[in-house]
């Protein structure tokens, strides 16, 4: 019994430490843990450098979305403006609080208000617009009739 247990505490040393009767043997060599640590950090790297590569292609994908959104968005304003290109001006002010106060006052009448400013800087008031000068002449008509001479109303078309 004790032969058995003392064989098996030899061959125990001999695996772990190694023998140079054997030719150098070892089960756990120094060699092998340094290749399987290169081989698990390279394994490392390369899954993180495909994480990286995954997050950076749906971060550009986010941001191409993102600015074609805001190409669409500002295509629909435009082809909104250019389907309203004549608007009647109920006034037009060089000074801001002054069409400020009027636009609020165009509002209290009921009026959809939209404010433009022109080439030659000045706060227009818009209370109605359309694609055609026809329509917005036939507005002013309209507009006329119901204000009689208390508000001067003029096409303006949007450039």
């Amino acid at each position: 019994m004790k032969q058995i247990v003392f064989l098996i505490i030899i061959a125990i040393s001999v695996s772990f430490i190694g023998c140079d009767k054997l030719g150098g043997i070892r089960l756990f060599s120094s060699s092998d843990t340094l290749e399987a640590y290169k081989l698990k950090m390279d394994s490392t790297r390369h899954a993180d450098s495909t994480r990286d590569a995954k997050k950076a292609a749906m971060l550009k994908k986010k941001t191409e979305k993102a600015r074609q959104d805001s190409l669409n968005k500002i295509r629909e304003i435009e082809a909104a403006k250019a389907k309203n290109r004549f608007l009647v001006i109920a006034g037009s002010f060089k000074t801001p609080q002054y069409a400020k106060e009027y636009e609020d006052l165009m509002i209290k009448r009921g009026y959809t208000v939209e404010k433009v400013r022109n080439e030659y800087n000045f706060e227009c008031i818009s209370i109605y617009a359309t694609d055609t000068y026809s329509k917005a002449f036939r507005k002013i008509k309209e507009l006329q009739t119901e204000q009689g001479d208390e508000v001067e109303f003029w096409v303006y078309e949007r450039k």
